[in-house]
């Protein structure tokens, strides 16, 4: 009898465990892509989707400690606990930029939201890489492809009170391009989502039968919402997870020579045989050499960052410059200007750093996880403000930074143990 009851708390308090990793992901996503009507960028007043955010937020933090606190000790030394310092850094250096002229609450409270992001994180790898724990190989991974498909579902349903359909796809830009919307959200937030969603499942230890359910239903969403450079991305990213899967041997070696092979023949026939610049602009759009606007965006705020070269113009700052030369810019639509225009060279140091330090993760451990999200990240950050930013891509992508390091550090005592015995 006493067996039994020890066995039914102990499958209870795993299905309590379970429930809160698969809501941590979902609140963080929630948080920032609101159900609601959203407030227009410069729209001082109330607006419901300005208190769901940090609360959602509070939530999805509050869950991670208690994750933790059911099964390891955080500690401020943990591994991969510096990533997260020099993450933090950034969020207490833009805060700091909000209090400087001009002041700014909004980049105040974006600040705080961003460290709070990194805490969900941190605990959110802690708690579910333990040494020993039979959960830790694909856990983090399962977890987080399980958050995204609630919050996905979530969204779906909100669009039929938002939009009347389930699947709206709505015209953007003013040049009649469909696309599709979940919730109340610009549509790249949605193939965001739905791209980090095909990385997490991809990697996970579900079934095949259920990746292959899964990836067919989330391609064809991100089809429909038809973003390009993210699907560009997520090609690449795909790309690196298969070779990185494939065990080192000659067949590997021989593949990579195939397709270096046909990628330098393919570049050489398309430049001999076809009009490289009409083709691609038939297939893309008019805006291809403009970057649809976003060039003039990036010299009008590197012009701004001139001005003020140390703190920038503040965090969460730059659409108060940036709306009046363009209409569609509510931010200078690039990760790299973002961060200089708003937070100065000082931000920008912090930026490089934590770049660097995300490379030598991604060069150490080859997490495949962290293979799949970096050409994605680093392909949108290259035309909308995602790294250092506040948002749930940041989530995933410091989740996978501190995961990766947690892992490689483990396996690498657990060798030095071995060679001791």
């Amino acid at each position: 009898m006493a067996v039994q009851v020890a066995m039914n708390v102990g499958a209870s308090g795993r299905a309590v465990n379970w429930l809160i990793a698969l809501t941590v992901p979902m609140l963080v996503i929630v948080a920032f892509m609101p159900m609601v009507y959203r407030a227009e960028a410069l729209d001082q007043g109330f607006s419901l989707s300005r208190v769901i955010e940090p609360v959602m937020l509070a939530g999805a933090a509050l869950c991670a400690l208690t994750l933790v606190s059911r099964g390891t000790e955080l500690r401020f030394h943990t591994s991969g606990s510096g990533m997260f310092v020099l993450f933090a850094g950034f969020g207490l250096w833009a805060m700091t930029t909000a209090l400087i002229s001009p002041p700014s609450m909004t980049g105040l409270v974006k600040g705080a939201e961003l460290i709070v992001v990194g805490l969900a994180a941190l605990c959110f790898s802690t708690a579910l890489t333990r040494p020993g724990d039979a959960m830790d190989k694909r856990a983090v991974e399962r977890w987080c492809a399980c958050g995204v498909l609630a919050a996905l579902s979530l969204l779906i349903v909100s669009n039929v009170f938002l939009w009347g359909s389930l699947l709206p796809r709505l015209p953007t830009e003013g040049d009649g391009r469909l696309r599709l919307f979940l919730g109340n959200t610009h549509p790249l937030e949605g193939a965001m989502l739905l791209s980090v969603s095909i990385v997490c499942i991809l990697t996970s230890d579900f079934r095949l039968s259920i990746k292959t359910v899964l990836l067919t239903a989330m391609a064809v969403l991100l089809l429909l919402a038809d973003a390009r450079g993210i699907t560009i991305g997520l090609a690449m990213g795909i790309g690196l997870i298969t070779l990185a899967s494939i065990p080192n041997s000659p067949i590997k070696l021989l593949l990579l020579l195939t397709l270096g092979v046909a990628a330098i023949g393919g570049l050489v026939l398309t430049l001999a045989l076809i009009d490289v610049e009409r083709v691609a602009a038939n297939l893309i759009g008019e805006d291809l050499f403009t970057l649809n606007g976003r060039l003039l965006v990036w010299k009008y705020a590197l012009t701004i960052f001139s001005e003020y070269p140390l703190t920038g113009v503040g965090f969460f700052n730059s659409r108060y410059f940036l709306l009046g030369e363009a209409k569609f810019a509510g931010h200078a639509h690039n990760s790299v200007i973002e961060v200089l225009m708003t937070t100065g060279v000082i931000g920008g140091t912090i930026l490089f750093c934590f770049i660097g330090a995300w490379f030598h993760v991604l060069l150490r451990t080859r997490s495949l996880m962290l293979l799949g999200l970096t050409p994605l990240f680093l392909t949108e950050g290259m035309l909308n403000p995602v790294i250092l930013s506040p948002g749930f891509a940041m989530f995933f992508l410091m989740t996978a930074l501190i995961t990766a390091i947690r892992r490689y550090d483990f396996s690498r005592s657990n060798r030095a143990v071995r060679s001791r015995l």
